[in-house]
């Protein structure tokens, strides 16, 4: 089969063109297997260093060779799923890797698999996806149904959007993203025999999707990968029998594998855990006798609490510098901000890569104190290895970062068991009883106190199943449970927790994103009511994950309670609690719940109203977080860094002026800070830019970027055209000011390199956080562009979103029928904008000043309004609060001469019912004084439309809901979702005004 210049024998050319080397043989047999049929094998049985994540490869290298044709197998979102935050950081640079080398095709296979890959969204290269934690407008992955995308994430936030409750998602752009990843989506499970409840839940899924649909379209595939499957029903890859000549066969691969990795036993007291790990360390980097090889230089230290991590780094860090003063020691856990871990972190971690060049030199040693969040998938490789004692399956894959590429082929290791560990009737919170099991196992197989850990050499006998981590008990997902979740707006009560589904039975809910800012203070939340975000800083400056830790609810709960106990914390997604109980009814409200800027649910909040899934952001006075991540001990002010996230998440460089973050960021230049005036600002930008430039104490690293962007700039406007946004508190308090920079790719790299020389985004195409710049909320396509000055008639944009429509339809591949309706939605969707009401609100006139001249338009000219100026227009305009346009739409649409050849007149009418997330079941029940007083008449290229502005679609008994179930029947949840998400981006697009070749 060859398509587009592409056959399935290619692949190994790809992939030397983008990396340099050939793919292992298994990997390319995997290749040819999935291009030839069109299918992934169920489970990919592969052991730790084997090079599993190149499946995303092979995916999109199938995605590229069927192309934009009839009857494509190849899903076109990939979703690469596991629960470790470091790996899917990893795994993200892999893609974004990935991404680049496709987007500059030297290479004549690369070239063909970019040139494939735009049919599907044309200018756009392959879009890469991270998802950690969400927050609002951070959606960017969602811009486009036919863009093919990779998404890496953890289970939480793919999981959660798939059962329509994502994480950090609002409640109108919950359907979209169900519907784009229940549809079209390969599933790749890393680490399966980790989260086995998850695993059940997307087969639950597929399975369901087939029992809606008679012809199933569009549908999910799914790959669980894992070095410990153990029993694994369906079919696996590599067959039984073949894994051991395709392993062996390979002699880059067999050296990886063949190497020894020799494991010292040691148990000691529980008090002496701590002294035991840092002497061994010790003993591993600066041995006593001569040694065949070089000496380790790395060496990993990996425990299962971040507070052990902690004590253990402190020891380390004094000890070894009595040593050797240039010895290094790091601290790296899962629990930490992003950007912070890039900075401190990122070229300590890039000196310790797996490489092919042999045994490193001698030089100072390094040690890496690290969590459990170093056992899955990250790409680094120890010298050395010291290990608290774990389940088996935890252990190998740790011993997977040790000599990974076989260029020792013998290494040392000590794995350190305390006795409070290993007695038999120890439970320990997250491992239960399999740390004793695991324990007696080792000592069982040791040889002379110890165990070779190499994948060819490990013993694998009796009794290992009963020695590895615990598996959560899965829950069943049934279709009534399905049913509630697809009701999006409003939601049922009660509302099942999807946790369960994700983490199996007595699982805790999704984390809390953790966000600390300057601006925001102690004074402010306990005043109570509603914040103004400009004082706050936040309407200048947004959130952004990159800033963000991630930490179970019932450990902030706690610590925002004052409750300042060291507590247990480990590094596992969807762990059990660990002292959950206990937390305080303290009613004052102690952080700041983040909804997104125009949100109404945005506001102060109490330690007992934080939920799963929340964005805080709490005071940087607060402390609990340091240069390594969360330190609830800390009581040191939190670095401020909103300004870094922005630049590298959204391309935005803001200063923030008048609030106490600059004073915090540059305490020696307080004084000549506090002399830019929030006037000056907002009349002089480049001037006070210039001034800050010139100020001697701001950081070397704002001097550099503003410099880079400044000497940047071709002779355009200075700093890449500088843009300012004020904001102004009540009551005559002083306002926040800022001067927001946007900046293009290029510029953005550049101001990125200038400030973080070794972070990832410097040495990647610019790209947003989850995806490419800024999205388009319902909110915002309804309300128009932000500072335009265009109003687009209300024909050209209902004909545009048409276009868009048709243009996704058929790069996706959807069927003539359903396409020509959704299309149809698409032109009619905006047909209710044309009620008189809505007109004078859009031109900001009372009803009965509108005359013949005012052209019936789209959207409203300049900014976004206020809450109070939006309330005064509805009053004027004679509208109720809470109408929605869609309802006249629906009743207009069903007037429409075109109507009578819909295929199915109730997905026209549900398509148009929904495009703004509402009406799923229900329409707001709004009573309005002036309905049925006059009717609604529009002409649309010529072809009238007429209804009663008494549509009654918020009443019982109005049969809106009726036919919801029955298309909910007919079509399934995730499919129905999915045709409304193409009409709904389809006019995001258009309201944009993006630039698509249609």
């Amino acid at each position: 089969m060859s398509v587009g210049g592409l056959s399935p024998s290619d692949f190994g050319d790809f992939y030397e063109e983008v990396y340099g080397y050939r793919p292992f043989d298994w990997q390319d047999r995997l290749a040819r297997i999935v291009c030839e049929s069109g299918r992934w094998p169920r489970y990919l049985d592969m052991p730790t260093a084997s090079g599993k994540t190149s499946v995303i490869d092979i995916a999109v290298f199938h995605l590229a060779l069927e192309g934009c044709r009839r009857g494509r197998k190849a899903p076109l979102r990939i979703a690469f799923v596991v629960d470790r935050r470091l790996v899917v950081d990893g795994a993200f640079e892999h893609a974004q890797a990935l991404a680049c080398k496709i987007a500059a095709g030297k290479g004549r296979i690369t070239k063909l698999v970019a040139g494939a890959l735009a049919s599907f969204s044309p200018g756009g290269q392959l879009g890469v996806v991270r998802l950690r934690g969400g927050m609002p407008h951070e959606t960017d992955w969602a811009r486009t149904p036919s863009r093919p995308t990779v998404i890496v994430s953890t289970v939480d936030q793919v999981g959660s959007r798939l059962l329509f409750r994502g994480y950090g998602v609002s409640d109108s752009m919950r359907p979209v993203h169900a519907g784009l990843l229940g549809n079209d989506t390969l599933f790749l499970l890393d680490e399966a025999h980790t989260s086995r409840p998850f695993l059940d839940t997307l087969v639950r899924v597929s399975g369901m999707r087939g029992e809606w649909q008679e012809k199933e379209e569009h549908p999910i595939q799914c790959m669980f990968m894992s070095a410990t499957l153990g029993t694994a029903p369906g079919k696996v890859f590599p067959p039984q029998g073949d894994m051991d000549g395709l392993l062996r066969g390979d002699a880059a691969l067999s050296k990886r594998l063949g190497a020894h990795k020799h494991a010292r036993l040691v148990e000691v007291s529980a008090d002496g855990k701590v002294d035991a790990i840092v002497s061994a360390a010790l003993d591993l980097a600066y041995p006593k006798k001569a040694r065949k090889v070089h000496p380790p230089r790395s060496i990993g230290v990996v425990v299962n609490r971040v507070g052990l991590a902690r004590r253990i780094y402190g020891e380390l860090l004094g000890k070894a510098r009595e040593r050797d003063d240039k010895a290094e020691v790091h601290l790296l856990t899962g629990r930490a901000r992003p950007i912070e871990r890039d900075r401190v972190l990122g070229p300590k971690i890039d000196a310790i890569k797996p490489s092919n060049g042999g045994p490193k030199d001698a030089g100072p040693a390094a040690f890496y104190v690290a969590t459990q969040c170093v056992e899955v998938g990250v790409d680094v490789d120890f010298d050395a290895l010291v290990t608290q004692v774990a389940p088996l399956d935890s252990l190998r894959q740790r011993f997977g970062r040790l000599d990974r590429v076989g260029a020792r082929s013998e290494s040392d290791a000590v794995v350190v068991a305390g006795k409070d560990e290993v007695g038999k009737k120890e439970d320990d919170p997250i491992y239960g009883d399999r740390i004793p099991k695991a324990w007696a196992y080792l000592k069982k197989a040791a040889r002379k106190g110890a165990v070779d850990f190499g994948v060819f050499h490990f013993p694998l006998r009796d009794g290992w199943e009963g020695a590895i981590a615990p598996r959560a008990q899965s829950a069943t997902l049934m279709p009534a449970y399905v049913r509630m979740w697809s009701q999006t707006r409003p939601r049922p009560y009660p509302d099942p927790d999807p946790a369960v589904f994700l983490h199996g039975v007595g699982a805790k809910s999704a984390d809390v994103q953790v966000v600390w800012r300057a601006d925001i203070t102690d004074e402010m939340l306990r005043a109570g009511g509603e914040i103004d975000l400009g004082r706050a800083g936040l309407a200048v400056c947004k959130p952004s994950q990159l800033e963000a830790i991630s930490l179970p609810v019932w450990i902030v709960k706690r610590w925002l309670e004052g409750q300042g106990a060291w507590l247990p914390l480990g590094d596992l997604e969807g762990a059990g609690a660990e002292g959950e109980a206990g937390v305080g009814a303290t009613q004052a409200p102690c952080a700041l719940l983040w909804r997104g800027f125009k949100s109404g649910e945005t506001g102060p909040v109490t330690a007992g109203q934080v939920r799963p899934g929340d964005t805080i952001v709490v005071p940087a006075t607060r402390g609990g977080c340091d240069r390594y991540g969360w330190d609830e001990r800390s009581e040191i002010d939190v670095e401020d860094i909103g300004m870094e996230a922005g630049l590298i998440h959204r391309h935005l460089l803001t200063f923030r002026f008048g609030g106490p973050y600059l004073s915090q960021a540059c305490p020696d230049a307080k004084d000549a800070i506090e002399r830019m005036s929030v006037d000056l600002v907002d009349e002089y930008p480049s001037v006070i830019l210039d001034a800050l430039s010139a100020t001697g104490g701001i950081p070397e690293a704002w001097s550099r970027v503003l410099k880079a962007i400044k000497d940047s700039s071709g002779g355009g406007p200075r700093y890449g055209g500088a843009t300012v946004e004020t904001t102004s508190a009540e009551g005559g308090q002083t306002a926040i000011a800022g001067i927001q920079i946007k900046l293009g790719r290029t510029q953005a790299r550049r101001a990125i390199e200038a400030m973080y020389p070794c972070h990832p985004a410097s040495r990647t195409p610019a790209t947003g956080e989850d995806g490419q710049g800024s999205s388009t909320t319902d909110e915002e396509a309804e309300g128009g562009r932000s500072g335009g000055t265009s109003r687009p008639l209300l024909a050209d944009h209902c004909n545009g979103v048409a276009r868009f429509a048709g243009e996704f339809c058929r790069r996706i591949g959807m069927d003539k029928n359903t396409s020509e309706d959704i299309v149809l939605a698409a032109r009619l969707h905006d047909a209710g904008k044309a009620e008189r009401r809505v007109q004078a609100f859009l031109h900001r006139k009372d009803p009965d000043d509108l005359g013949a001249n005012d052209e019936v338009i789209a959207k409203s000219r300049g900014r976004d309004l206020g809450r109070s100026e939006y309330l005064r227009l509805m009053r004027v305009a004679r509208l109720p609060i809470g109408y929605r346009h869609e309802c006249w739409s629906v009743k207009m649409a069903t007037s429409h001469p075109k109507f009578k050849n819909a295929h199915d007149g109730d997905l026209v009418k549900y398509a148009i019912g929904t495009h703004h997330g509402h009406g799923r079941p229900v329409f707001p029940a709004v009573v309005d004084p002036h309905a049925g007083s006059d009717c609604v008449k529009w002409s649309l290229d010529g072809e009238w439309m007429v209804a009663s502005t008494d549509h009654g679609l918020g009443r019982i008994g109005s049969g809106w809901v009726d036919m919801c179930e029955g298309l909910y029947k007919k079509y399934g949840p995730w499919r129905l979702a999915h045709i409304e998400a193409i009409v709904r981006l389809a006019d995001h697009c258009e309201s944009r005004g993006e630039d698509y070749d249609v």
